[in-house]
């Protein structure tokens, strides 16, 4: 499948097959396949929408979920924390390298940088990490950039304006090539 281009029905029958879980488990995974997107094996959704789509109850979507990252079923990509209103962007892996799809979009970089940064700030700045930071997430980090996305444009200049300087700092004590941070929103 290296060389192919993305196929949904196959890789999300191969999602399902693989997952051997049990039925409302089962349940929440063909409905997060069902919602995933079109050209690449991601869906984003709430818990709250995944309760309402199923008919199960609240703590029987939220054990499928927990039960669905433990088995490496799925894998928060965007947005891990989630939280009230908050949607999480899932990836939906197939048992077997070989029917992982090859020419996704680009994954998110990697958590290291980000997660450093963003633990620093929470040690130094809780209520404002709470309020700005811990609902940024990290579109890349190459070229010595680290490109950050804020739910909302006003939320992106807000942190623009008044985080980057010590996000900056932050950033470039973990990695010293960093030279600027960008922010954009998500929508």
């Amino acid at each position: 499948m290296a060389s192919e281009t993305y196929r949904r029905q196959r890789h999300v029958g191969a999602v399902v097959a693989g997952s051997g879980t049990r039925h409302s488990t089962r349940l929440v995974l063909e409905i997060l396949c069902r919602l995933s997107e079109f050209d690449r094996p991601e869906v984003t959704t709430t818990k709250p929408q995944l309760v309402e789509e199923s008919g199960l109850y609240r703590d029987t979507v939220y054990a499928a979920i927990r039960e669905l990252r433990e088995a490496g079923i799925i894998l928060p990509v965007r947005n891990a924390k989630g939280g009230r209103g908050n949607a999480v962007t899932y990836r939906l892996l197939a048992r077997g390298a070989e029917l992982t799809p090859s020419t996704t979009t680009a994954d998110p970089a990697p958590a290291g940088l980000w997660d450093s940064v963003s633990r620093g700030y929470k040690a130094a700045q809780p209520a404002l990490w709470r309020a700005w930071v811990a609902k940024l997430a990290c579109a890349s980090d190459t070229g010595g950039a680290l490109s950050l996305t804020a739910p909302t444009a006003f939320a992106a200049e807000y942190c623009r304006t008044h985080l980057a300087a010590p996000l900056l700092e932050l950033a470039r004590g973990a990695d010293p090539s960093i030279r600027r941070i960008d922010f954009a929103a998500a929508n």
